[in-house]
């Protein structure tokens, strides 16, 4: 096994938990329950296979099955507090226009002062460049 790789080192591992946990049939132990007094799981060991993993279309049958049954959670928002509106919003004639959109480092986070064209409880008719824009307000 060491002659077939040329490389030692990374097959002396398996080699060395060979010689530990091989039975030594003149005293009817392993050298590693002399060692430490008890035997060494060997890597197939450290896994314990259940029921369910004889059976992976079961398996997955069943987990198809569950998240099908899950429900999402509404989002609620506990939030009590009324977004702030300015009292001359109402009566301005210029606003400016937050843009949203990926900015570049110190872009300013609004456009303007744009003419404001026709003022709504919600809605604003803003003059941008010569052309009317309609802007939803919250």
């Amino acid at each position: 096994m060491c002659h077939a790789t040329g490389k030692w080192t990374k097959v002396l591992p398996i080699i060395l938990l060979r010689l530990q946990t091989s039975l030594e049939e003149n005293i009817g132990c392993t050298s590693a329950e002399l060692m430490y007094g008890k035997t060494l799981r060997l890597p197939a060991q450290f896994f314990d296979y259940t029921k369910a993993d004889s059976y992976p279309v079961q398996l997955v049958e069943q987990l198809c099955h569950y998240m099908q049954q899950l429900k999402p959670k509404l989002t609620v928002s506990h939030a009590k507090q009324a977004v702030f509106e300015h009292k001359d919003l109402k009566t301005c004639a210029h606003v400016f226009v937050k843009r949203d959109s990926v900015r570049r480092p110190l872009q300013a986070l609004y456009d303007g002062p744009f003419l404001v064209l026709k003022l709504g409880d919600k809605l604003f008719k803003v003059n941008v460049n010569g052309k009317p824009f309609h802007y939803f307000h919250r």
